[in-house]
């Protein structure tokens, strides 16, 4: 028993010395910004910590993101080993590792889920100068829910304390302006409509506007003037899920070639194309935001391809191809039985090929393919026609 107890308190003045040096270690890199949210996390976090680098900020930061990374100062990044589980005192190493290389700045992604650990990373461990909040979404339910509003209230409790919060969350941002409110720290509210819409060209990958937008407001809070940071944040190196574009020159024509064999809708709904090995066609997969998993199969060796999520999230169009033959599909997302045996189609094409199929949605990116208002529509280039088509 004396042995335990000896143990115990030696285990507890090792976390008062740690976290006393985790303190000095915060006061050696005074700005730090705390990105949390449902989506864009890992975006928001690369823009802003390369627009403060191109303002002659030095600064490290962290994101989880697809993989887990640690960006240097000079823009160089490394994956982030962890022995076991993610945990978030991986977050004190980071901070250690930011002060040892002598950055002014730390623009570091929350890695928590539950809302006591969100509140934790905060206040105990990242006492941000500027807290960021890219949006709340239905997503984690399981953890932050049961609903979109609890969700919200959770991501709340990271708005940093006496300091300054910016979010692009404008529906469900109450308990965002009422926690910064009481904690004394000036609420901005970042709307995209604000910028204009150039913001978003020049970038060698797909970046949302509002992203860019809300990067560009901490920077600017930072002291960086908006042109030089966004000059940086557009030769930044982008997340590894990024959607991205590739253009070639085929026969004479300019080819796109779009990473995005998946999309994921506005509540959590994931949809892409998977061929198991000894299959020739990709079967039509939906992962919902409960965890369940809906599949269409490939029958005739025909593929489903290029799934579009639509902004209602009730509906899913994608292209079957196999052949030299295309066809447009949809079908509905309320119930797995619906989704699964109520897909319908119509023939597109009887004389093309998969380099064409590919193209029919590379015009445009996003909510431009399934755009808001009205009822759900696919938007495509027609492979024959040779001009864009809108079917709803």
């Amino acid at each position: 028993m004396f042995f335990v107890l000896i143990l115990a308190l030696a285990y507890f003045l090792y976390g008062i010395l740690e976290y006393r040096f985790h303190l000095r270690n915060l006061q050696a890199v005074p700005i730090r910004v705390h990105v949390n949210g449902t989506r864009g996390k890992s975006s928001v976090t690369r823009l802003i910590a390369a627009g403060l680098r191109a303002g002659g900020i030095r600064t490290s930061a962290k994101t989880t993101g697809s993989a887990a990374r640690y960006i240097h100062p000079d823009g160089t990044e490394e994956p982030v080993s962890r022995p076991g589980p993610p945990n978030i005192r991986e977050q004190i190493g980071v901070v250690h590792r930011a002060a040892r290389e002598g950055s002014r700045a730390l623009v570091i992604e929350c890695m928590a889920l539950q809302p006591a650990l969100q509140f934790m990373s905060e206040r105990r461990i990242v006492k941000a100068a500027v807290g960021v909040i890219t949006n709340a979404r239905p997503d984690h339910l399981d953890v932050m829910g049961p609903t979109v509003d609890d969700v919200a209230a959770a991501l709340a409790g990271t708005v940093p304390k006496g300091t300054a919060f910016y979010t692009a969350e404008h529906e469900r941002n109450a308990p965002m302006r009422e926690a910064a409110e009481e904690l004394g720290s000036e609420y901005h509210e970042i709307h995209e409509k604000d910028y204009p819409a150039d913001i978003a060209h020049g970038f060698d990958y797909v970046e949302h506007r509002e992203n860019i937008a809300l990067a560009l407001a901490v920077c600017e809070k930072l002291g960086v003037a908006r042109n030089v940071a966004l000059e940086g944040m557009r030769t930044a190196q982008p997340d590894i899920g990024a959607l991205t574009i590739q253009r070639v020159e085929i026969e004479g024509r300019t080819i796109e070639f779009v990473n995005a064999f998946a999309t994921i809708g506005l509540d959590g709904t994931l949809a892409w194309s998977r061929r198991s090995t000894d299959a020739r066609g990709l079967d039509l997969m939906v992962r919902r935001p409960d965890g369940s998993t809906w599949t269409i199969e490939s029958k005739f060796d025909r593929s489903w391809v290029d799934p579009v999520i639509a902004p209602d999230g009730r509906t899913i169009f994608a292209m079957r191809k196999g052949d030299g033959t295309v066809e447009l599909g949809w079908s509905r997302l309320t119930e797995k039985t619906r989704f699964e045996h109520g897909m319908q189609t119509i023939p597109i094409s009887i004389r093309t090929n998969d380099r064409l199929v590919h193209s029919m949605l590379a015009p445009q990116t996003g909510a431009e393919a399934s755009p808001p208002g009205g009822p759900p529509r696919i938007i495509f280039l027609h492979p024959d026609l040779g001009r864009m088509i809108e079917w709803s």
